[in-house]
């Protein structure tokens, strides 16, 4: 059977310059939207309207609207009795029911109809012959019923079985360490090796591909089972820590770039790998930076042209979306940016139990890190804690709460995530507010105040600063601010005009220059965004210095 990518018509998949948004039955789909996801959603631009094609000869079954709360203009072509493609959200239909089709055919172009919230293509490879099927919260039905396109692409025999458990506790048992795989194959790019006697928690699916059984962490990644051991569940560390080194054991998880063997040995004198020094971030006040896209894309080579023309040298990056670390860190680095701050977030509801938050967040964390090495890299922690649509009310009640919240989660990603530097976030600025369905705020000054202690065990304090008038007015407050860092630095990791005040090049520089006046860094808000956030747009308003 000649197979091709449906984005592409070409033999690779995905294809040169596509993402793979959304994967097959992750975990992070299911905890942002509730179901397991049965395919990949694809996406390569903002605009969408690129062709998508049949994968394989077949015939198509179903081209039509399947409703605007799921599928939108859908196709469905079947290819044999065991083996069915779909397409969603397309923005138009270019086939007909029972209409046959060649493999690298158009089938549609690529749109946003449906239950979506950007251009992308759903994509998926069923079993069955059921047009409108989605498994929702039966993820032993996915397994069965759909097939990994990944998996499909590599005609890789793969038998997939699920434990009785839903999870496992494992020792590592390799002669030094085991590698952790972006995915479950021995070509996929190695995240980070643990060292012998780790014990980790491991998902109740097993994954036999050419031989190996792979099992996937609790925290994200891929082990080889064949070097692991059973252990009973540890009872002497704290809840929802995920991977912890044995007791005389040997340095945390090290980053590396090479693949290798799965166990990787060393001579027994000789210490596991540990991480490299790595010096701080250097922002130079001289340097001008920017906030980028506030939905956390990867840039455009329109944004990375703003970037070169206002000389950008620090960029901050909202990681909501996997598989955007390495187009955005080579684009930003190509336009000559030199400093990264990565803000941990998720488009779900901030979750109430740091370590949840953590874990849903440690995967994209990880892109970022291995593309920065760890090095040059500052991590913001979530965003505007003290109003309600980011966790007051629900997650905590006051500072000292969020503030019990937040070292937690800074605990945990120093330990997966030697090196960087983590940073207590900006508050949204002003007093008390409560207004139904707008906004309700604590009062900066008392939320701050109430995780003084968490502040002073940052490495960076972040500030929220705009203005109204010219870019003269921005809200600064450097006294109180440095007071309250107690000596640690202090970004501006959103400065520029409030909702729906028009940016121009004159006010980013009149920002630009206040901010290095009192020695602060900042990241200009914004590089792209939507809504209320169009009037800040570099893009979309011509903002060059």
């Amino acid at each position: 059977m000649r197979k091709v990518s449906p984005v592409t018509g070409q033999p690779d998949y995905p294809g040169a310059g596509w993402l793979i948004t959304s994967g097959f039955a992750t975990d992070a789909y299911f905890q942002r939207f509730g179901d397991w996801h049965t395919g990949h959603d694809l996406a390569r631009s903002r605009e969408g309207n690129e062709p998508i094609y049949a994968i394989a000869d077949g015939k198509v079954i179903w081209a039509e609207n399947a409703g605007n709360g799921g599928f939108g203009n859908l196709v469905v072509v079947q290819h044999n009795d065991k083996l069915f493609s779909r397409y969603a959200h397309l923005s138009r239909i270019d086939v007909a029911a029972k209409q046959d089709v060649a493999a690298g055919q158009r089938v549609g172009l690529l749109g946003t109809t449906g239950r979506s919230t950007a251009p992308h293509l759903h994509f998926d490879i069923m079993r069955i012959k059921n047009a409108l099927d989605w498994p929702g919260k039966n993820k032993q039905r996915v397994l069965e019923t759909y097939i990994d396109p990944n998996s499909w692409y590599r005609e890789a025999e793969v038998t997939v079985s699920v434990e009785p458990t839903l999870t496992q506790w494992v020792r590592v048992n390799a002669p030094a360490t085991l590698n952790v795989r972006a995915r479950d194959s021995s070509t996929a790019a190695i995240m980070y090796r643990l060292p012998n006697n780790s014990i980790i928690e491991i998902k109740g699916i097993r994954i036999e591909r050419d031989g190996i059984v792979w099992r996937e962490l609790l925290s994200g990644g891929f082990i080889a089972e064949m070097y692991t051991e059973p252990v009973p569940a540890p009872t002497d560390f704290g809840v929802g820590v995920r991977t912890f080194i044995a007791p005389g054991g040997t340095p945390a998880p090290t980053p590396v770039a090479t693949p290798a063997a799965e166990a990787v040995a060393v001579a027994s004198s000789a210490p596991a790998p540990s991480p490299a020094p790595v010096a701080a971030p250097t922002f130079t006040i001289e340097g001008r930076g920017v906030h980028a896209s506030a939905g956390g894309w990867a840039p455009s080579g329109e944004e990375l042209s703003y970037v070169r023309a206002n000389g950008v040298k620090s960029v901050l990056i909202v990681a909501y979306e996997p598989g955007q670390a390495l187009l955005a860190v080579t684009g930003f680095r190509d336009a000559g940016v030199t400093d990264f701050i990565i803000r941990a977030a998720t488009h779900a509801p901030v979750h109430a139990n740091p370590d949840d938050f953590a874990a849903d967040t440690l995967s994209r964390l990880r892109e970022y890190y291995a593309e920065l090495g760890g090095n040059r890299m500052l991590i913001a922690v979530h965003n505007e804690p003290n109003i309600d649509r980011e966790g007051l009310g629900r997650a905590w009640q006051n500072g000292a709460e969020f503030g019990n919240w937040y070292t937690r989660v800074a605990q945990i990603y120093r330990e997966q995530l030697p090196g960087a530097l983590i940073g207590f976030p900006a508050l949204s600025p002003g007093g008390d507010a409560d207004i139904p369905g707008v906004v309700k705020r604590i009062d900066e000054w008392r939320f701050a105040s109430e995780c003084a202690p968490a502040i002073r065990a940052s490495d960076w304090l972040g500030v929220h600063a705009y203005f109204v008038g010219d870019g003269t007015d921005i809200d600064l407050k450097p006294g109180k601010w440095r007071e309250l860092a107690g000596g640690r630095p202090v970004i501006i990791t959103e400065g520029g005009p409030a909702d729906n005040i028009a940016n121009s090049g004159a006010k980013l520089n009149n920002i630009y220059r206040r901010c290095s006046d009192v020695g602060f860094p900042v990241m200009a808000w914004l590089l792209s965004g939507a809504g209320a956030w169009h009037s800040a747009d570099w893009t979309k308003n011509g903002v060059r210095v």
